[in-house]
């Protein structure tokens, strides 16, 4: 293998050509997004099963940020093998990205692979994930047919009930990809994202958090309307462990309206 800072050095030059806009385009956010992986999903990983690799399933677009923050970090001995699905949106810019990401894991002695135009296709096997990152919204980066059976034809981005209704399937789905003791690791960068989905998972998963910030208490000096494009000064991260008994009961319960900022 190479020496290791010609390969950071590498991991660099090609994160900055393919993948910039994440920290170009709002630096406090990826270095928050950074620190969060460290504190949140690190320690996971390093308590996982020594006798199998750690495997993460990161869905929506956006996948390769989360990627590289944890090739970074196995690059720099500072988590163990882990194994890595992304589910990405049709994005040729990161394909060549992706292929340097799965000849360095392999390197590094992880396992990662990508589903781009055949994201529709996507069918994992059943409790086989320690982890799901859960991008903002999931399903917006699938307008046809259906991801991992459930129909994404299009999303209601005002219209609270449909929104619930997507959400409530793809937590089913969720459920089932994940191993009994697994996590979510819950990432935006918009607050009512946040709020939405937070809400949401919070009704099937254990009120325990590994870290949750309260995006009322972020300094956001750029707010605008809740249903705008704009990138705010920080991320909104949160981490949940599924509650099969709480998911059973999920199916009677009726959705509370969030209120938005």
């Amino acid at each position: 293998m190479r020496d290791v800072d010609e390969t950071l050095q590498t991991l660099e030059l090609w994160h900055n050509q393919y993948a910039s806009h994440y920290s170009q385009m709002n630096p406090a956010r990826w270095l928050s997004l950074q620190q969060k992986i460290e504190t949140c999903i690190v320690p996971l990983i390093e308590a996982g099963n020594s006798a199998a690799p750690f495997k993460i399933l990161s869905l929506g677009s956006g996948s390769a940020a989360e990627l590289y923050v944890l090739l970074k970090l196995r690059l720099e001995g500072k988590i163990k093998p882990f194994r890595y699905i992304g589910v990405e949106a049709n994005r040729a810019e990161h394909h060549e990205l992706c292929l340097v990401y799965v000849d360095l894991a392999a390197q590094l002695a992880c396992t990662v692979g990508f589903y781009y135009q055949d994201a529709m296709l996507f069918q994992p096997e059943a409790n086989s994930f320690d982890l799901v990152i859960f991008r903002h919204p999931l399903p917006a980066n699938y307008h046809e047919g259906t991801y991992g059976g459930v129909s994404c034809d299009y999303w209601p981005d005002n219209d609270w009930e449909d929104q619930q209704s997507v959400f409530t399937k793809m937590t089913h789905k969720l459920s089932e990809w994940i191993k009994p003791d697994g996590h979510v690791f819950l990432s935006c960068y918009r607050d009512w994202e946040f709020e939405r989905m937070h809400t949401l998972l919070s009704r099937i998963s254990f009120p325990e958090r590994i870290h949750y910030q309260d995006f009322s208490t972020t300094q956001d000096i750029n707010r605008v309307d809740p249903f705008g494009s704009h990138y705010y000064q920080d991320g909104y991260f949160s981490v949940f462990k599924i509650d099969r008994e709480k998911l059973s009961r999920r199916t009677s319960e009726v959705p509370e309206r969030p209120q938005f900022i």
